[in-house]
């Protein structure tokens, strides 16, 4: 059995800064805990990396710590940091990032953004020279937001986009779930009319509430300190 986690987040408190890294979460997780925490059953077992929200000023040091085990743990590919709305400094760091081979792809976390941040200039214009090197942008999302991704799908049709976490719909918890409301199934079906559009699953579980859920927060809210396979 082949296994690819396709949302793969390590981090390091004394290597790098971080947005949001506090409680039962701050501490490292890398190389070593991987090992631990490898999948029995499978023969092979890689990883894409995705930005793990450290400040701004980290992200081309996270992308060289990344790519510097990548070996040992089985990153075959680096989903980067960016602020996409930067113009000749959004370019400046796309460059930089150009000379990394292991990365495939961006992410700009646009959940906690004002409403319409990926619909201004500045970000399509990021988006596009995006997509002109080839790369995806992962859309972390809430899920009042699909409608801004499908807006930029269509501003930009040639950016693949992949959404994270099914936009994050509202699921309840385990002892009371909740169905997927009338707007969001009509703001993912929307978003699937786009061909280079694609989804994943991964961390949605950790949006639900209850008993078990961790006090903190992830980089994209996923709150989950073990790794988990992904089938995308």
């Amino acid at each position: 059995m082949r296994a690819l986690d396709s949302h793969l987040h390590l981090w390091d408190p004394e290597v790098l800064h971080y947005t949001w890294l506090e409680g039962p979460l701050a501490w490292r997780f890398a190389d070593t805990e991987i090992e631990h925490s490898r999948v029995s059953r499978a023969t092979t077992e890689t990883a894409v990396f995705v930005q793990a929200e450290t400040v701004e000023d980290d992200f081309l040091d996270e992308v060289r710590w990344v790519a510097g085990q990548a070996s040992a743990i089985g990153v075959v590919g680096i989903v980067a940091g960016v602020r996409l709305d930067r113009g000749t400094d959004t370019t400046a760091h796309l460059e930089g990032l150009e000379a990394e081979p292991l990365v495939v792809g961006v992410r700009h976390i646009l959940q906690g953004e004002d409403d319409g941040a990926a619909g201004t200039a500045a970000f399509v214009a990021g988006a596009r020279e995006v997509a002109a090197r080839g790369w995806t942008f992962d859309a972390c999302i809430h899920a009042a937001q699909l409608p801004e991704v499908s807006r930029l799908a269509a501003a930009v049709p040639e950016l693949r986009i992949v959404l994270d976490h099914l936009g994050k719909p509202a699921v309840g918890t385990a002892e009371a779930p909740v169905a997927p409301t009338p707007e969001w199934v009509r703001d993912i079906d929307d978003l699937a009319r786009h061909p280079l559009a694609y989804c994943k699953l991964s961390g949605l579980p950790a949006e639900a509430g209850g008993t078990g859920r961790a006090s903190s927060s992830s980089p994209s809210s996923t709150r989950r300190p073990t790794r988990s396979a992904s089938t995308v």
